[in-house]
């Protein structure tokens, strides 16, 4: 029998990364091990907390995915101290940008699927900041050598890797149903403000104040504002009060640029979407562009939806179905326990011909 390890970068919050954590580790079996380079006990509840992790010293610095980016130079050293025993046959890695480089023998079998790279987003940084994201690439790219197989939705590693398979990451989206139309006013409409700066949401709140709208997703960084309005944010709730809000939403506003969970869960409710661009979410059915002014002008924007059929909308979304993943994965996962099982056959075949022989 084979034995399985998981590793990954975080286990910091739950989010899509953590339901695709989930489902591997669903697939391989009830107990195998994680190894991660942080783990925020009890911050996530569910069966990734029941198993058996081995974590890092970056468990003390690291609290969230931005913590990890700003530390990401003591990442070589937390993963090479981090050491997969050799006696692991495979290696299954999730990774958003730094467990490729968790320490293992190089005999192991490594499949790493590379769903998202968290460094390579966009923010000001310093020369420092800089500095060390170039390297931190650099020693990406390395250890991404390293893997017997490559999964990636990323286009660059896609162009650098050309036996990477590409494989679109997923979210858990079944709680996120087409309801009857009868049931909503549609009198409202919603923004994620996850990407949003205090300055851009203080505009908004000036300039569409009187209209009826709701903010969602994690507000931490707004500080005072969500303080002074918290009529105006929903936050990150469950599905179960997170669907029939967006069920019945005029459309979502996302200018996110990472991967677009509340996109997703909207379309998945057969409601449109309006963006600025998102490399996941082409424009299309359901997906529209943002009008360029938006936050530039002093009264709010007329948006224009095309009439289009919800169950098409929710087609876009089927595209990236947790369950999809799953089947994905469960047969990519059989193919390569057959192919070490055969190779370990055929190692232990000519041990024995060789005693023979002596």
């Amino acid at each position: 029998m084979l034995k399985v390890v998981v590793s990954c970068d975080a286990v910091i919050e739950r989010d899509y990364y953590i339901e695709c954590l989930e489902t591997i580790m669903g697939v391989i079996g009830d107990n195998v091990e994680l190894y991660t380079l942080v783990h925020r006990q009890g911050q996530v509840l569910g069966p990734v907390e029941q198993r058996k992790i081995h974590s890092t010293f970056l468990n003390r610095f690291v609290k969230s995915w931005e913590d990890l980016v700003d530390k990401s130079h003591l990442v070589h050293g937390a993963a090479r101290g981090l050491f997969i025993p050799c006696s692991v046959d495979l290696v299954v890695n999730l990774s958003r940008g730094f467990s490729q480089e968790i320490k293992m023998c190089d005999d192991t079998y490594l499949f790493t699927y590379f769903v998202e790279d968290i460094n390579s987003i966009k923010k000001k940084s310093s020369f420092k900041e800089f500095f060390f994201k170039a390297f931190t690439r650099t020693k990406q790219r390395k250890y991404l050598k390293r893997a017997n197989t490559l999964w990636s939705n990323e286009e660059a590693i896609l162009e650098e890797f050309p036996n990477a398979t590409q494989v679109t990451p997923a979210i858990a989206l079944k709680d996120y149903k087409i309801l009857p139309e009868g049931m909503f006013n549609r009198d409202y409409f919603l923004i994620n403000c996850e990407p949003l700066t205090s300055s851009e949401v203080y505009k908004i709140i000036d300039i569409y104040g009187d209209k009826k709208f709701k903010f969602i997703g994690k507000h931490d960084h707004l500080g005072m504002y969500a303080q002074k309005h918290p009529e105006l944010f929903f936050g990150d709730r469950c599905s179960g009060e997170l669907a029939p809000l967006l069920a019945g939403t005029k459309y979502l506003i996302d200018t996110t640029d990472k991967f677009p969970h509340f996109s997703l869960k909207a379309l998945s409710c057969g409601r449109p979407v309006l963006t600025n661009g998102n490399k996941f979410l082409p424009y299309g059915v359901g997906v529209h562009e943002l009008p360029a002014d938006y936050l530039s002008l002093r009264y709010p924007v007329q948006v224009g939806i095309p009439d289009e059929d919800p169950k098409k909308r929710h087609g876009v979304s089927a595209n990236y179905e947790m369950v999809k993943f799953k089947h994905i994965f469960l047969k990519e996962f059989k193919r390569i326990s057959d192919e070490i099982e055969a190779s370990k056959a055929s190692q232990q075949s000519l041990r024995d011909d060789s005693c023979c022989e002596a």
